[in-house]
């Protein structure tokens, strides 16, 4: 089992940014052995997730959930908010200059510029509807945020025995690898669901 973990984290730094894994891990590893009130830059969730993790009497299961799950939350978190950052800033671009347009044709018969000024708009509005269809930021932000939010409440169900890992015939080794199988299925639903995505918006 110890393996098949040591495999999940490898697999973790090949598929997302090396700083993103490396400062996660560095930053969980030090709250382990420290007061976790004394550190400031971790978030509140992050630490109550550690509370949590400290709890975990296998270390293969706490460098797991650290360097693969919480690194991976980490990364679809900051990816998620930058999605929704950039949707969100291109669409009321594009909803701005859309409604300036029929302002602007007022001037349809002044001065040439104003004319060119019109027509500036409206491939503005295009070209911006062009690039939010081409980034897919909306879908993307929205897969992130409910794949991250799946792996939190897998943690939590995990933690306090619950839902799937509530059985009472359960060992702990079989809580241990009932985890990693379920949020490797959801890491590789997401990944899956990522690349239908960019293949369907380059078939189009």
């Amino acid at each position: 089992m110890a393996d098949t973990k040591k495999n999940a984290a490898a697999v973790s730094a090949e598929e997302k940014p090396a700083e993103a894994t490396d400062s996660v891990a560095e930053v969980t590893a030090e709250a382990l052995g420290r007061d976790l009130s004394d550190i400031e830059h971790i978030s509140k969730r992050d630490k109550h997730l550690l509370f949590y993790v400290r709890k975990v009497q296998n270390p293969d299961t706490q460098q797991y959930i650290i360097a693969r799950i919480m690194s991976e939350m980490s990364y679809y978190s900051k990816q998620s908010a930058a999605h929704k950052k950039q949707y969100y800033l291109f669409s009321t671009i594009s909803i701005v200059l859309g409604a300036l347009i029929p302002v602007a044709s007022i001037f349809t018969g002044g001065p040439l510029y104003m004319k060119v000024a019109i027509a500036a708009l409206g491939s503005s509005v295009t070209a911006i509807n062009a690039y939010l269809s081409l980034r897919n930021s909306r879908d993307i932000w929205v897969v992130y945020r409910k794949t991250r939010e799946e792996l939190l409440q897998t943690l939590m169900y995990y933690f306090n025995n619950a839902d799937i890992f509530s059985k009472k015939t359960m060992t702990q080794e079989e809580k241990d690898k009932l985890l990693i199988e379920t949020c490797e299925a959801m890491l590789n639903k997401e990944h899956s669901e990522s690349l239908d995505t960019q293949n369907r918006k380059e078939g189009e």
